[in-house]
Parts: C-alpha cells; sequence; structure tokens
C-alpha cells in the first residue's frame, strides 16, 4: 500500500492509438491495429459423419465411392474434403480414404465395422 505522499505513475490508457509502424509487412503477415494477421489462412473442407451418410448416393453417382465387398469405399479427397470430423452416428461399415481425421471419427467408423486410410509418409534413408 503506497504511503500518502508518494508519486505514483500515469496510468496506462488502453485505448490510445499508436501510429502505424512501416516496414513490418512481409508477404505472409501483415501489421494491423491490433497485432500481427496471417494473409494467407489455411482452410480446411471437412465434412461430419453424419454428412458423409447422407451423401453416400451423391458420391457414388460422381465416381468418389465405390461398392468394394460388404464395404462402400469413399475416397473424401476425390470429393474435395481433406478431414473427416466425428459428429453423428453411422451403422455401415465404410473404408474411408482421407488425409486427416479426428479421433471421435476414427472411434465411430471402427465400432460400426469400418476402417480409415491415412497418407503414409514416405521417409528415404
Amino acid at each position: 500500500m503506497p504511503r500518502l505522499g508518494t508519486l505514483r505513475p500515469a496510468p496506462r490508457l488502453r485505448n490510445a492509438r499508436r501510429p502505424r509502424q512501416r516496414g513490418l509487412e512481409t508477404p505472409h503477415l501483415q501489421m494491423g491495429s491490433r497485432g500481427f494477421h496471417p494473409v494467407r489462412q489455411k482452410t480446411t473442407n471437412a465434412i461430419n459423419v453424419s454428412d458423409l451418410v447422407l451423401q453416400l448416393d451423391r458420391l457414388m453417382e460422381e465416381g468418389s465411392a465405390k461398392q468394394a465387398g460388404n464395404m462402400v469405399e469413399v475416397d473424401l479427397g476425390k470429393a474435395g474434403y481433406q478431414k473427416l470430423l466425428g459428429n453423428g452416428v453411422i451403422n455401415q461399415p465404410l473404408r474411408i480414404i482421407v488425409a486427416k481425421t479426428s479421433e471421435r471419427a476414427q472411434e465411430k467408423i471402427g465400432r460400426a465395422g469400418g476402417e480409415i486410410v491415412l497418407p503414409t509418409k514416405n521417409k528415404q534413408d
């Protein structure tokens, strides 16, 4: 607790405008009024398990899915999706080829008797 008669520093203004600093712009980042902002934001096309089940007929017509024995094989990369998410219910076995997947989606596909094929990274020794 400060004693009486001591000097305190002046309070800092929260909303004070700062002059824009030149020279901090790079090809992938720009300095904005509230900090750095990425210019090229990554976007990922994702699909939920429930939406995948609803769209199986359309994917079969497009050629992104085909019947393989007792399973339906779906290539989500060919359909334009990069990630499979786990929202929804699935009851039929599917073999899904996709770049990324969530843990919940892997669990649900496995419980239904299906499998998920992820791309492997080639290590050159």
